[in-house]
């Protein structure tokens, strides 16, 4: 068999012994059909395709650090790691998805972000961390990932000059951007609150205030918001209420469907990884969901089983014909 043969698929490998007449019928059958579409009556045309949803992301991305319950998980990690296939593996799995915003919390170092948003083809927003400590050089960052054009990128907006400090507001981060999206503008903040270690409620909740205000602020110039990230909150907490009172869509309560918790993906307890929705984007939320699926998630009784993150993504998709 000569290269040529092999390349040709089988079809055409057989072509020479059709004979013309069959490849006469060919040929009228695709004109009649020509005719027949042609002589149509008008309106009967396809209909326009449904447009495809506009799809966000928050993922607590762990600096990059893959987690495991057993040992032998963990043997699995480190052989990956060697290997270098580590950043690819994060990049194939969001990308599954086809987000047009990914919102990273834990999000260093920061070449390690670049990277990923080379691999995935996104422009990026990087936002240091207010506390900086051994291993954070860049603090506990966070980072917004989009597929649309950045026009504003801000650290902490509407807030001074920070020096964070454990136990002050923002010692993770808030960053905010601006989104070219066709005809609108959608701001969308990336945040990390403050775990909830005893006494710090408080704390959480004046974070809750000032990326209110800030978003406020966004809807005075008619965009819509989206705040995603870790809230190191639940739901029944007292500080979630200040996310409704502000008037902000739990997209997962109103629209989730599937399992809803997100931490810790070894042994998931807790939701505390939100979308929040304020303005007309709101009510275009399609459904929200928790990626709990594929390398996000452990998998009980597989001693070799690991997991992306200690936190699992969420995924929420708007239509953003509604307005």
């Amino acid at each position: 068999m000569t290269g040529s043969e092999f390349r040709r698929p089988g079809w055409a490998r057989g072509a020479r012994s059709i004979g013309a007449p069959l490849v006469l019928l060919v040929a009228a059958t695709v004109l009649g059909s020509a005719a027949e579409k042609k002589g149509e009556p008008a309106g009967a045309a396809s209909q326009p395709a449904t447009p495809e949803p506009f799809r966000v992301i928050t993922y607590n991305i762990h600096a990059f650090d893959p987690v495991a319950p057993q040992e032998q998980g963990k043997e699995r990690i480190a052989r990956i790691r060697t290997a270098g296939q580590l950043l690819p593996r994060y990049a194939m799995e969001l990308s599954l998805h086809r987000p047009d915003v990914i919102a990273l919390q834990e999000a260093s170092p920061k070449a390690h972000v670049e990277a990923l948003a080379r691999e995935l083809k996104m422009h990026v927003a990087f936002f240091p961390g207010g506390w900086k400590n051994k291993g954070w050089p860049d603090g506990i960052a966070g980072a917004v990932l989009s597929r649309h054009r950045i026009i504003e990128a801000q650290d902490r907006p509407l807030l001074p000059a920070y020096e964070g400090k454990p136990g002050e507001a923002f010692s993770r981060h808030f960053g905010r951007v601006l989104l070219d999206v066709g005809a609108r503008r959608i701001a969308v903040c990336t945040v990390h609150l403050l775990p909830s270690y005893p006494k710090t409620e408080p704390v959480r909740q004046a974070e809750i205030e000032a990326v209110s205000q800030a978003a406020q602020a966004d809807r005075k110039r008619g965009h819509s918001v989206l705040v995603l990230g870790d809230m190191n909150h639940r739901p029944f907490a007292p500080e979630y209420r200040g996310w409704i009172d502000a008037g902000f869509a739990d997209c997962f309560a109103a629209r989730g469907r599937g399992m809803p918790l997100t931490c810790a993906a070894q042994d998931l307890t807790e939701r505390i990884d939100y979308v929040f929705a304020l303005g007309p984007i709101a009510g275009g939320l399609k459904e929200c969901r928790v990626l709990h699926e594929g390398a996000f998630r452990c998998h009980a009784g597989d001693p070799t089983t690991w997991a992306l993150s200690d936190h699992l993504p969420v995924l929420a998709e708007f239509d953003l014909s509604k307005r």
